[in-house]
């Protein structure tokens, strides 16, 4: 049960992170530079979400390390909080 409420929470917060950057980059920049915001708001995101599929198995090669993924992901989660 705890993984399929995490998985609706993360699914629910997706639109929530990926939906205002267009409509702020439209607010904040000027014509000529909308497109490059824009372009560098959503690579940061793609990366980021890249770097947490390659940290992974990098930080969890066996299943008993796999709690020091967790609280390796909890440590990034509190640190964006702050």
């Amino acid at each position: 049960p705890f993984l399929h409420a995490g998985q609706i929470i993360n699914a629910g917060c997706g639109p929530l992170v990926m939906a205002p950057v267009s409509q702020l980059s439209s607010l904040w920049f000027n014509t000529g530079e909308r497109t490059r915001a824009t372009t560098a708001a959503i690579m940061a995101y793609n990366l980021g979400s890249t770097s947490g599929f390659l940290l992974g198995p990098a930080v969890a090669s066996s299943e008993e390390s796999v709690p020091r993924l967790l609280y390796v992901h909890v440590g990034f989660a509190l640190a964006a909080c702050i």
